[in-house]
């Protein structure tokens, strides 16, 4: 899974596939900061939004970023979003609810 991780490999492969554009975004991982208390989960989303948008940043006419946000809160959220858009140029953000 080199191509997961190495953006080089990554844009091989696309090339290879006659792939034009690939969105990337967080790992469900990263995505799933519900059970996290408010401060932990914007410093997760807001790190893990900062490493997708660098990967971007390498290949910006082949990549694309989808971001995730805090869900604790809707006002952190709508300015990650903001950030998201205005700031770090990506295009969509995912959601992952959780069962609570």
């Amino acid at each position: 899974m080199k191509r997961m991780v190495d953006n080089t490999a990554r844009i091989k492969d696309l090339d290879r596939m006659g792939v034009d554009m690939q969105v990337i975004s967080p790992s469900l991982i990263h995505h799933n900061t519900i059970a996290s208390d408010l401060e932990s989960a914007e410093t997760i989303v807001r790190q893990v939004n900062d490493h997708l948008a660098e990967a971007v940043a390498t290949h910006p006419d082949q990549l694309a970023g989808m971001g995730t946000v805090p869900f604790q809160d809707a006002n952190r959220s709508v300015k990650e979003l903001d950030r998201l858009v205005n700031r770090l140029g990506f295009r969509s953000v995912g959601s992952l609810r959780g069962n609570g």
